[in-house]
């Protein structure tokens, strides 16, 4: 369902960052990321879709009609699909807002967050308190 309503997207957008898909794990965000280029491979080798317009060659095959029309080449550059996890992106959000996140430049995402959870302040200072009132 996912990857049918991303090849529909595909098809309406200038720019095919202007598509994001967020999934809860690296797993989930490598499957759709295949699941998408599949289907796009199979439409490049197979240009003649069936007749049912929504189906997934047909969504396919005009995806990369439109990427060929302007220019993105998907196949050749699918870095340019926005397919990440929830913590990925939130961590482009603050690296795009480094002033405004309070992170600076330096933020990753921890694999293991346990310790991290446990270091924390039981509750937010007063400077942090300040920071998040708008």
């Amino acid at each position: 369902m996912l990857t049918r309503r991303f090849l529909r997207l595909l098809t309406e957008v200038d720019e095919p960052g202007q598509i994001l898909a967020i999934t809860f794990t690296n797993a989930a965000a490598a499957e759709m990321r295949h699941r998408i280029l599949a289907e796009l491979e199979k439409a490049a080798a197979n240009p003649a879709p069936t007749s049912d317009e929504f189906s997934m060659d047909a969504l396919a095959s005009r995806a990369l009609d439109h990427s060929s029309l302007l220019g993105w080449k998907l196949l050749d550059l699918p870095s340019q699909l926005r397919i990440s996890t929830i913590d990925s992106f939130c961590r482009e959000l603050a690296l795009q807002q480094p002033l405004l996140s309070g992170f600076g430049g330096s933020l990753g995402i921890a694999e293991q967050p346990n310790d991290l959870y446990r270091a924390r302040p039981a509750r937010p200072s007063r400077e942090s308190a300040r920071a998040i009132q708008p």
